[in-house]
């Protein structure tokens, strides 16, 4: 057993068009990930997913962003009560946090990587060269990679640990709480729903 702790901020204090404007968190459609799914069933492709450690931290605020934040409790670095924080990086707790790391992610995918963006999905982007694909779905700090070849998994997991901390998680076994089973060989995906190839009529 280990134990983690994180400063989190007061993000509840936030008010909307004062404090932060739009706010989201990147997580594909359900609908995605079952296209996705099949699409790997089908082709026998391989889906490997990543974890992005500690993704908000990786975010970065625009240049002339200030933002203050009071001491947590029990914390008394100083005696002066009238003495704030100032958050230099995004930290969890910001209604806006899940935007800045969002914008940092994007970068890497789209930079290094060359990724398009899904146009239905903005949480979900595409590799395509010849017979070569490349496609990942993103949950906020969780990535699944779909990939035509053993060479694309890898070039996706060193590009994204050149600019991240990560932990590969291997071939997939879990998404969103749901078990996922890749049988390579009947080309079939087993989840609450079976995705296959359909037999091929005589």
């Amino acid at each position: 057993m280990h134990y983690c702790a994180c400063l989190v901020a007061q993000g509840f204090s936030q008010i909307p068009g004062i404090d932060f404007f739009k706010t989201y968190a990147p997580v594909a459609k359900m609908a995605s990930m079952c296209v996705l799914l099949a699409m790997a069933a089908c082709h026998n492709f391989d889906i490997h997913q990543v974890n992005i450690k500690g993704a908000y931290l990786n975010g970065e605020f625009k240049e002339g962003k200030v933002i203050y934040m009071c001491l947590p409790p029990g914390i008394n670095l100083t005696d002066d009560k009238t003495l704030v924080l100032r958050i230099l990086k995004p930290i969890y707790g910001l209604c806006q946090s899940s935007r800045h790391w969002y914008h940092k992610f994007l970068s890497v995918l789209m930079g290094p990587l060359q990724m398009k963006r899904c146009e239905v999905d903005q949480a979900v982007f595409y590799w395509v060269e010849g017979g070569s694909v490349m496609a990942l779905a993103s949950h906020v700090d969780d990535c699944s990679a779909v990939t035509s070849s053993v060479e694309l998994e890898e070039e996706i997991k060193t590009k994204l640990r050149k600019a991240f901390e990560i932990s590969d998680l291997g071939e997939i076994n879990w998404i969103l709480g749901i078990a996922v089973k890749h049988n390579h060989v009947a080309r079939t995906i087993v989840t609450g729903l079976i995705l296959h190839k359909e037999p091929s009529t005589p």
